[in-house]
């Protein structure tokens, strides 16, 4: 048995005075003595008596926490009126006169503010403290400083190494700026070696004032990077990250705040465009900030074999574009000694490490010399680092295991909310922090392994105390339906290690959701697999979590248009009656009711929708109701039911604002927004495509973003706002710019185009439709410009190539999540208008305008015969938003005089203006119908023939 007692002078009129400060001094002391193996036994007066029982491996840690509770009451002195310690050992419990003799011994004993130990407890302290006899005790006089910070220990040991003088002598060159280049730094899967990279940068900072106060870049592979963009974000210096927008200019300033607001590893949305802009700009603002505090520039790059090839390509491109300007020296470290192609245009400085077979991590050095030192122990550095591990307290082990599993995912505070049973873990997980730092088992200013290799053979959470880390990390995450993918990979991991397999298969099929989501199906396949053999092993094919699995088979196979495997599912899961997770039921009916949907079977998909939608009302799943009801409301739409497809998405956006995730809104926003632009009512469709653009770019949704910019812009053309239209297309163009998405250029340039035909600046436009003549519309929109010319003949043979380019186009909706790279009617008209053969409005819309050329042409005959084949018989739709101009040019296309044909002008004309009115009627603001009557440009010409005629 261990007693400590501790006496703390005068502490009733210390709590009399101050009671909240004797409460937390109460409370630190329970947080250093009161660990797993002892008890804080009894409170007498003044003094404070804890009792140990430890077993051999927890002496070490029982006397760092003797010492350094003597520590702590030093630091604190001055607030006391006087304090000491004694520590005694028995083979068993004192008894009550032996007690009371231990504790009037501590009141005599002086001078105040000391350790004192009995006899038979000096042993403990051997190698650690040096005493001297004092009234029947040993007086400690000297002890070593076990209380270890984070910037000391093994970093300053690694600077003392003659490795870091070669490594350090090496790189003077680039430091002194006689080159610049890269610094190519590799040995053969040495553990440990990115270590020189913070020593590198400690030795920059010298022992000035700037001393460990620079934000250093550091960057990291992420081991379940499912983007190949993650370790560009997670790598930011959180301190540095919120002083980036004052080292940015204006424009860059915007652009980071937006972006940088979407970051957080609950539920991030990063897509590759965002990832490398913002790493761009972060790289700028870290530039720019050394170069004023006269420090060289370095981005240090980790692990460069391990880490993503789409991930370094962008580090190197970003680095190259900016060390003009900013003078950028990238460090980067391998386990190979090939330097990667990306970086090939450096010029390059390669030190290679570890040439002679017994050289060592100078971190694994720093271990060896420890054992040397406080046990005389001596070990290769390698076996050194791993002694050392087996050394380590309970509360390091497990913070050093979850720190390795969760791999620089999360920051300390959020590991240690997983780890704390109580307030009191907090300090115990401080100084396990600190002594992890300082041993070189951690970096210094994150939280990653400098040794995962080692730290993979821990199991520390397959213990009890384990078990409720884990079940505090899973009731934090689970059945959220909106998290980052990267999140759920690592907690994936956790759980895989830690040797739980439901929870371990739980989290990999959300991962694969989540991707599947996201639209990264490229992932996701090797995944099923490894799912699916993972359940056959188990025991579990056939059941409900293997159905589940083979329903996001099916929604991976429609994201990627795979028809015959999507065919081959749908026929395998339509007999999935067995299942009894009402969360699997609800979601196999989805899928296959968007499989339907995908093939244009709107009654079929019909359906198991609505068997969807009653099983989430019945069962609560009010995540998922919102988007089973935009499923509904596509249904409708598909079907032309306006007014139910109205009603759907209103419910979906009403049912979305009460769960967690705003993701799918963009999407339900917007196709509300389609379903009121076939309605009529414009105003109301701006409107939801403007909340549709809010939510993309608070979600980083790129794809939505540029789709929605594209509609508003369309609708700014429909409305007859071509300068407006113009100004959204331009906006549309420099957003796919910023983000890389060039296939979109096809489309909107052409709009851009055809918006300043109509608004009159018609050479201009012409001259940009000359290079778009490879599509359909791109081919209908210079036709358009060619009859505004007055060159029918031409503007006919144009439009009828445009008929045979459309042939081949088929509008399939078999991608969940599509992007602009078709036509612009794609978006909007051909998700409620498809004919048979495949093909949508814009094949409407060009045989309208061949037949209306073709009586401009000197060939009536034929062309009024089409448009009323047109306009009757072979009718897109009576909801068809263009009916009023094919009604127009009908009019337009027959004689002036009354009763020459079967069909009359005026007939023609009251249609086309009861179309139009009718559509005016229904938008809500007046400025935008008087747009529509007067500003567009064929409406305009209605309007004039209607009130020339009389019909108005």
């Amino acid at each position: 048995m261990v007693e400590v007692l501790v006496e703390i002078n005068g502490f009733h009129s210390l709590e009399k005075i101050d009671s909240s400060f004797t409460e937390k001094l109460l409370g630190d002391l329970k947080s250093m003595m009161g660990d797993d193996p002892s008890v804080f036994m009894k409170r007498s007066g003044s003094c404070f008596l804890f009792g140990f029982s430890p077993g051999i491996n927890d002496l070490n840690r029982l006397i760092h926490s003797i010492l350094g509770m003597y520590d702590y009451l030093r630091s604190i002195a001055d607030q006391l009126r006087g304090f000491n310690i004694l520590v005694n050992q028995t083979k068993g419990i004192l008894s009550k006169i032996e007690h009371n003799a231990f504790v009037t011994d501590v009141y005599r004993l002086e001078p105040d503010g000391s350790l004192f130990v009995s006899n038979s407890a000096a042993g403990l302290f051997e190698g650690y403290s040096d005493f001297e006899e004092a009234d029947g005790y040993l007086r400690m006089v000297s002890h070593k400083n076990l209380q270890i910070k984070a910037e000391g220990g093994a970093l300053d040991f690694v600077g003392t190494t003659k490795e870091h003088e070669e490594f350090t002598t090496s790189f003077t060159p680039l430091l002194n700026g006689e080159r610049k280049g890269l610094f190519f730094f590799y040995s053969a899967e040495m553990q440990g070696i990115p270590y020189m990279g913070y020593s590198l940068s400690r030795y920059i900072e010298g022992s000035g004032e700037n001393k460990d106060s620079l934000p250093w870049f550091y960057i990291f592979p992420d081991r379940n990077d499912f983007s190949g963009y993650s370790a560009l974000i997670r790598s930011f210096n959180a301190d540095f990250s919120s002083n980036v927008p004052t080292f940015l200019t204006g424009t860059e300033k915007k652009v980071w705040e937006e972006l940088y607001s979407l970051i957080h590893p609950e539920y991030s949305v990063m897509y590759e465009e965002d990832a490398v802009l913002l790493f761009r700009l972060y790289v700028s603002a870290y530039g720019r900030y050394f170069k004023s505090m006269n420090f060289p520039p370095i981005v240090y790059i980790f692990d460069v074999d391990r880490m993503e090839e789409t991930a370094v390509d962008s580090i190197a491109e970003v680095i190259e574009d900016l060390s003009a300007e900013l003078s950028l020296i990238p460090v980067v470290f391998s386990g190979k000694q090939d330097i990667p192609a990306c970086f090939q245009n450096f010029n390059s400085i390669k030190y290679h490490f570890g040439k002679d077979e017994s050289a060592a991590s100078p971190v694994s050095q720093y271990h060896s010399f420890l054992l040397r030192e406080q046990k005389d122990i001596n070990l290769s550095a390698d076996d050194a680092a791993k002694y050392l591990l087996g050394e380590l307290d309970l509360y390091s082990r497990r913070l050093l295991s979850l720190t390795f599993l969760l791999d620089g995912l999360f920051v300390f505070e959020e590991i240690i909310d997983f780890l704390c049973d109580e307030d009191s873990d907090r300090m115990k997980y401080l100084n396990a922090y600190n002594n992890l730092v300082s041993y070189g088992y951690i970096y210094p200013d994150r939280m990653r392994c400098v040794f995962p290799e080692l730290v993979s053979q821990f199991d520390d959470l397959k213990s009890s105390s384990g078990e409720k880390i884990l079940d505090r990390i899973y009731t934090r995450y689970t059945k959220r339906i909106d998290l980052d993918p990267q999140l759920l990979g690592s907690l994936y991991t956790v759980f895989e290690f830690a040797g739980d397999f439901d929870r371990m298969v739980e989290f990999k099929l959300a991962v694969v959701h989540s991707l599947i989501d996201r639209n990264n199906t490229e992932a996701v396949l090797p995944m099923i697999k490894e799912i699916k053999k993972l359940l056959k092993k188990r025991g579990l094919a056939g059941s409900d979590r293997d159905i589940y699995t083979d329903v996001l088979f099916l929604k991976a196979a429609l994201s990627d248009s795979r028809i015959p495997l999507v065919n081959d599912l749908i026929q395998q899961l339509n007999g999935a009656d067995n299942l009894k997770d009402d969360r699997v039921k609800m979601i196999l009916k989805a899928a296959l009711s968007e499989a339907f949907y995908a093939g244009y079977e709107y009654q079929h998909a019909l359906k198991p929708a609505k068997d969807a939608l009653l099983i989430a009302q019945s069962a609560g799943f009010a995540e998922e109701e919102s988007g089973i009801n935009t499923l509904l409301g596509k249904i409708m739409l598909g079907k032309q039911r306006i007014d139910e497809a109205k009603d759907y998405f209103r419910i979906s956006i009403e049912t979305a604002a009460s769960g967690n995730g705003k993701y799918p809104l963009s999407k339900t926003y917007y196709l509300g927004a389609v379903t009121y632009y076939v309605y009529g009512n414009l105003s109301e469709s701006m409107r939801l495509l403007d909340k549709s653009l809010e939510v993309s770019r608070d979600t980083g949704n790129r794809n939505w973003e540029i789709i929605t910019l594209f509609a508003k812009g369309r609708i700014n053309f429909d409305l007859g706002k071509y300068q407006a239209a113009i100004n959204v297309f331009s906006e549309c163009l420099s957003v796919t710019r910023i983000y890389n998405h060039i296939e979109s250029h096809e489309i909107i340039y052409p709009w851009i185009a055809r918006s300043l035909v109509y608004s009159g600046k018609r050479e201009a436009g012409g001259r940009i439709l000359e290079n778009y003549q490879e599509s359909a519309e791109g081919m209908f929109f210079y036709s358009e410009y060619l009859y505004f010319k007055g060159r029918y003949s031409e503007a006919e043979e144009m439009v009828n190539r445009a008929l045979e380019r459309d042939n081949d186009r088929l509008h399939l909706f078999l991608s969940p999540d599509f992007k602009l790279d078709s036509s612009g009617f794609e978006y909007i008209e051909d998700l409620v208008f498809v004919v048979n053969d495949g093909r949508g409005v814009l094949s409407h819309l060009l045989r309208v305008f061949s037949a209306y050329l073709s009586v401009l042409n000197d060939n009536p005959a034929k062309g009024t015969s089409e448009l009323e084949r047109l306009t009757r018989d072979d009718k897109l739709s009576d909801i068809d938003p263009f009916n009023g101009l094919y009604y127009f040019f009908q009019a337009l296309s027959l004689p002036e005089k009354e009763g020459v044909d079967s069909l009359d002008r005026l007939t023609m004309l009251s249609k086309a203006l009861r179309h139009v009115q009718t559509v005016a009627s229904r938008i809500d603001f007046p400025k935008d119908r008087r747009a529509f009557l007067t500003g567009n440009y064929w409406n305009s010409r209605l309007m004039a023939d209607a009130k020339k005629n009389k019909l108005l």
